[in-house]
């Protein structure tokens, strides 16, 4: 959940013993944070001091927001929106440390984080929100900071709306809440009307807006736009790796693949993980393959995984990659639906599928410190039992998938086929 993390710097206020140099002691659940003042200059377990890591949240965040019209009557605006947080620093920069208070044997997770005073101001293109609070931010690690804000709806300098208005629960007016994690080359949150509360204590909470709009990644990941860097890392920067070997020899040398890749310009997406950061992102792009022998010539769209060198990236802070795979693979249950998917992975040469009523298509380069290489392939699959690799005991009535089409290059080890039915079901 977005801005979950300020539940912990909102965990108490009392005084610690002077001999302490904590300032707030508290136990939340199963675990106990400590905090104390930390000056900018001070480094961080982050990898960055105080100052750099609050020096990317100040200034302005810009991007997309739609509004969920068709769930809920509101206004002004509908659809497609453009949101805009500016942040303002303040003083009072504190460092929370964390540690495992009563896990009871269960698997527990506790953070630390930096907590930074600011004024946050937040507007939307259409004039909904036009809002300027004080707040406060965590940051769980050196490229992820949340936030999370109430704002009353009878404060609300904007022109935001519900038609009809819903009743009142409780004594309380309703409010929005906006929830958001920021990067220094994204954001990502919600908007929230809120009522109550009921007699039992309990809100009525709906989402109203979203932003990015959804489905532009998973929910647990970021929209990385195409001009953005991750950690001084661009697309040009992982397109380079892969395109460094064309053209590459298959089989025995008397073949060669020339191999090229562009980027789509379509969004990316990237995860992060406390306390690394983002360790990794993907996007779309477009390998072009031609083979000398006239097997393969064509493109294939492929997703493209850029694997950062944490130990540069996060915690000296210097760009770097670790490795770079540009992937494909699809599940097919009809001759005719394979051999029409053949052209998807620039495969001219005909083939032969027959007595085969499942196929398995994939297309795999890597580009890593020690491994250069990949594959293009198309398996046939019998029903009725899973394939061998997939089955170490030998007492198991299994299947060996036949491979219809190959081609490989470079020292990458093969890696079995592991095709599975669209239900997950074995084929």
């Amino acid at each position: 959940m977005f801005g979950a993390g300020l539940l912990v710097a909102g965990c108490g206020e009392e005084d610690a013993p002077s001999s302490s140099r904590f300032a707030i002691e508290r136990t939340l659940e199963d675990c106990a944070f400590a905090s104390h003042a930390i000056e900018p200059d001070e480094q961080t377990p982050f990898g960055v001091s105080a100052g750099e890591l609050a020096r990317w949240v100040v200034g302005e965040h810009r991007g997309p927001l739609e509004w969920q019209n068709d769930s809920v009557a509101l206004g002004p605006e509908v659809g497609v929106s453009e949101l805009t947080l500016r942040v303002e620093q303040r003083d009072g920069l504190r460092w929370i440390e964390s540690r495992i208070e009563n896990p009871q044997g269960r698997e527990v997770y506790c953070s630390d984080s930096l907590v930074l005073p600011v004024r946050l101001q937040l507007s939307t293109a259409g004039g909904a929100l036009d809002e300027t609070v004080e707040t406060t931010l965590l940051a769980s690690s050196r490229d992820v900071v949340s936030g999370s804000v109430l704002l009353p709806t009878d404060g609300l300098r904007g022109t935001f709306f519900m038609d009809p208005a819903l009743p009142m629960v409780g004594t309380s007016a309703p409010a929005l809440i906006l929830s958001f994690d920021l990067l220094p080359y994204a954001q990502k949150g919600m908007v929230q009307y809120e009522r109550g509360p009921h007699a039992d204590g309990l809100y009525d909470v709906t989402p109203i807006a979203y932003f990015p709009p959804l489905g532009t990644c998973p929910d647990d990941q970021f929209a990385i736009e195409p001009v953005q860097s991750v950690h001084d890392v661009s697309r040009a920067d992982v397109l380079a790796w892969l395109n460094a070997d064309s053209p590459v020899s298959i089989g025995n040398g008397a073949t060669t693949l020339e191999l090229s890749f562009e980027d789509t310009g379509e969004p990316g997406c990237a995860a992060s993980r406390a306390p690394e950061g983002i360790t990794a992102f993907d996007f779309p792009a477009r390998a072009t393959l031609r083979s000398s022998d006239g097997r393969v010539d064509g493109t294939v769209s492929v997703e493209v995984t850029a694997v950062l060198d944490t130990e540069q990236t996060g915690v000296q802070g210097e760009p770097g990659l670790a490795q770079v795979n540009a992937e494909r693979s699809s599940f097919h249950e009809s001759s005719a639906e394979a051999s029409a998917a053949a052209g998807d992975y620039a495969i001219l040469e005909p083939l032969d599928f027959s007595g085969y009523p499942r196929q398995y298509f994939d297309f795999s380069h890597q580009v890593g410190e020690a491994t250069r290489g990949g594959w293009l392939r198309a398996i046939g699959l019998r029903p009725g039992a899973p394939p061998c690799e997939l089955t170490p005991d030998p007492r198991t009535n299994c299947q060996s998938p036949t491979e219809v089409f190959g081609l490989r290059w470079g020292n990458r080890e093969l890696l079995p086929p592991t095709p599975f039915a669209p239900d997950g079901a074995q084929p």
